[in-house]
């Protein structure tokens, strides 16, 4: 009650934000002052939207990112390396009766966000849970996704509130483990842009292999999906009774290259002076992840950025003439034409 929580069931609301009553903390408290700092609450929305909305997507099963795939569980993957042990504290927690549960793990409405259509949807109606570990695990999971989709909501600029009979956030992790009698992916169709990816989750079986339809649009690799250049492309999942389980992709739009801070121009020879430098950036959602480049000729330019870097820079060697440098971002090859003088 002391920092404004009434109940730990709640997941709306701030705890610690501008807390005047200087009997108890006063004025001075330190997250009194975070809390009114323009450039902290600035960075704060910054940072929630840059890596902790991936996160919780990634923890829900809606991962685009490969890199989070190597680093975070889903949840269905925490709750299996838990399970045995946590069922058994789960009932000894009860038999011991040491205290009351902190907080009532029986219903609440789930909320979730989509930053595809900065949407929050919340449930109209309470999402009823077990008695048990697993009752109590999935109320905790859901609690996470809601706090993290309300949050979502506060940070974000013309977020638009839908209520809804079945909240995404329950639908999207049951699928994950749901048993079907017919293979089906979780993600019937998919728009992309160059560059972005997502975890395509196949139900109803156990996935042999995957296949791209066109590779040049889009590739897949472990049921990981990258879209590579504008076009449209079929994910075909084969299971190893024989079945198959398809996803329709379509990928928008290209990466963006930009050479000292003009378009790319294919057709555009650029100079250089021996030993100057071109900046050369790349533009859109994860579109310099695993860039590859290389050079016709080192003597006289090359890339000496690290790979994985969004800015480049084009180093003009000491000797005059020619080079092509070849950058591919995500699939997507750019031949830039470069003329040391």
């Amino acid at each position: 009650n002391y920092i404004g929580v009434q109940d730990y069931t709640e997941y709306t609301g701030w705890w610690c934000k501008h807390k005047d009553d200087y009997f108890f903390y006063g004025s001075d408290n330190i997250m009194n002052r975070l809390s009114k700092n323009n450039g902290i609450i600035t960075n704060s929305k910054k940072i929630w939207k840059e890596y902790f909305i991936p996160a919780i997507d990634h923890f829900r099963n809606a991962v685009k990112s490969r890199e989070l795939v190597d680093t975070l569980y889903t949840r269905n993957k925490y709750f299996s390396l838990i399970e045995g042990s946590a069922e058994m504290n789960y009932k000894s927690g009860w038999k011991l009766k040491t205290s009351d549960w902190v907080a009532d793990h029986s219903q609440m409405k789930t909320a979730v966000y989509d930053e595809d259509t900065n949407t929050y949807y919340v449930n109209k109606s309470e999402t009823l849970y077990e008695n048990n570990f697993k009752g109590a695990y999935d109320y905790c999971a859901d609690w996470l996704i809601s706090r993290a989709a309300w949050l979502s909501k506060e940070f974000g600029e013309n977020v638009a509130v839908v209520e809804v009979d079945n909240s995404p956030a329950k639908s999207d992790t049951d699928k994950e483990t749901e048993k079907t009698s017919a293979p089906k992916t979780t993600t019937t169709s998919a728009s992309l842009k160059a560059g972005e990816k997502f975890l395509l989750v196949v139900t109803g079986g156990k996935v042999k292999s995957y296949k791209s339809s066109n590779s040049k649009v889009a590739t897949v690799k472990n049921g990981m999906v990258t879209g590579l250049k504008k076009g449209s492309a079929t994910i075909t999942a084969k299971l190893t009774n024989g079945d198959k389980a398809v996803c329709k992709i379509k990928v928008t739009t290209d990466p963006t290259v930009k050479i000292g801070g003009k378009k790319f121009n294919k057709n555009k020879t650029y100079s250089v002076k021996k030993g100057g430098k071109l900046t050369v950036a790349v533009t859109g959602k994860a579109a310099a992840v695993n860039n590859k480049y290389k050079t016709s000729n080192k003597k006289t330019a090359k890339i000496t950025s690290k790979t994985n870097a969004k800015k480049l820079t084009i180093q003009a060697g000491k000797k005059a003439g020619k080079a092509t440098i070849t950058l591919t971002v995500n699939g997507v090859s750019f031949k830039i034409k470069v003329k040391v003088k």
